[in-house]
């Protein structure tokens, strides 16, 4: 009786550190889940090393135009979103993913007025002295109404 006891504690403990070990190894190489699987991986600490004079897209800035021609910003608070949710609605929005436009315009309280959207950077240039604001450029113009084709 105690070997089989033994035994099955044996099977237990190999089978549960085989998929810590299964987990680890996944979640470091991307493979569990995608990357939003342990948003440690994601910080900038670990994430790939910039030089100087590189610029890096921190951000993304929304901006609206209207029916009359204006354009309006749309930020986080616009939506009822916060810092994350509103980064990944930028990403996924410069990817041309239609759902981002539903959801976009789902929670935009303006969006009855809106002509188009774009989706601009908000990039950071690396100096000696530290990180300087470089100007906004327009990732993608999406107009309300068209069909989207998705980025590769």
């Amino acid at each position: 009786m105690q070997r089989v006891y033994e035994l099955v504690i044996t099977c237990f403990l190999c089978a549960t550190l085989s998929f810590q070990i299964a987990m680890v190894i996944g979640a470091s190489t991307g493979h569990a889940g995608g990357p939003r699987f342990w948003p440690i991986l994601n910080y900038g600490m670990y994430d790939d090393p910039h030089h100087e004079g590189e610029t890096i897209n921190a951000y993304y800035l929304l901006e609206g135009t209207r029916i009359d021609g204006t354009t309006v910003a749309i930020s986080a608070r616009d939506l009822g979103f916060d810092f994350w949710n509103y980064l990944h609605l930028g990403q996924d929005l410069e990817l041309g993913r239609p759902n981002a436009v539903t959801m976009l315009l789902r929670n935009y309280k303006e969006a009855g007025q809106l002509t188009e959207i774009r989706v601009m950077s908000l990039p950071w240039k690396l100096t000696r002295t530290g990180a300087v604001h470089t100007p906004s450029t327009v990732l993608r113009r999406i107009p309300i109404g068209a069909p989207l084709e998705e980025k590769p």
